[in-house]
């Protein structure tokens, strides 16, 4: 198995390098270094394999690279050598996240290792689709030894509510049959005898991934990402929020994987 790591010789890069190291070191994964552009002078893991790409567009050369190699994680810094500052996350790492076919990783600027293991806790989105079951079996096996914290956000709509109704009644028989339905979809969890907790919140979708990753002090925050014939290319505004503003490395799990 394979992890490759974007390098740009950016803040943003070496928190990536860092959190791309230590994860393949715990597994005994190749890790793969991608050079983008001129990094400068490089301090690569003793282990780590370097690849210097060619001029061109970087999202796309990294996932070429990835594809040659076949790696079985991508993970990039959240922002870049290049771009809009005022952007909360790069261009490269948005459009390899939104296209690229396999796991990617966005680690936060500024952030390293915190325990060891690297990941002790997990919050993964599930809203039963294939995407988010894809992302739950990808955590499961990556981090078969983490404790899990399964959220199901329950968005105001119609679904929640009628015409008269008493909306905090219905929210509660949402929750009450999403509960059932979340024990069914965390099915691998049971199969692997891993610990996890469910939270099932009123509210947008992103937001209370975000608010439970902080509550939880997670390690990693993981989501599936919902791929639609001609959209595929493009970050959902739940996956887009998450991977912007997590506190903790986020992976999006592509639907095809």
């Amino acid at each position: 198995m394979v992890v490759l790591v974007g390098d740009d010789g950016s803040e943003g890069a070496a928190s990536a390098v860092a959190w791309a190291s230590s994860f393949a070191a715990e597994r005994s994964l190749k890790l793969v270094v991608v050079g983008v552009g001129d990094p400068g002078d490089t301090d690569d893991p003793p282990e780590a394999e370097r690849i210097t790409l060619p001029a061109g567009h970087p999202a796309s050369e990294i996932m070429q690279t990835a594809a040659d190699v076949e790696a079985d994680l991508v993970v990039l810094g959240r922002r870049g050598a290049g771009g809009f500052p005022s952007m909360p996350i790069g261009t490269t790492a948005h459009v390899i996240a939104g296209s690229c076919g396999r796991p990617v990783a966005v680690v936060p600027t500024g952030f390293r290792p915190r325990r060891e293991p690297l990941v002790g806790r997990v919050v993964v989105g599930l809203d039963g689709l294939r995407g988010s079951a894809l992302a739950l079996e990808w955590a499961a096996s990556a981090f078969p030894d983490a404790h899990f914290s399964l959220v199901h956000a329950l968005e105001a709509g119609p679904s929640l509510t009628w015409a008269g109704g008493d909306d905090a009644k219905d929210v509660e028989l949402t929750r009450g049959a999403r509960s059932a339905q979340m024990h069914e979809w965390c099915s691998v969890l049971h199969e692997v005898g891993a610990s996890y907790d469910t939270v099932i919140e009123a509210g947008g979708v992103a937001e209370v991934l975000l608010d439970t990753a902080r509550d939880r002090d997670a390690d990693a925050v993981v989501v599936g990402r919902h791929d639609h014939g001609a959209l595929r290319g493009t970050l959902g505004g739940v996956s887009q929020r998450v991977l912007a503003y997590a506190p903790c490395p986020a992976v999006v799990m592509p639907s095809r994987w």
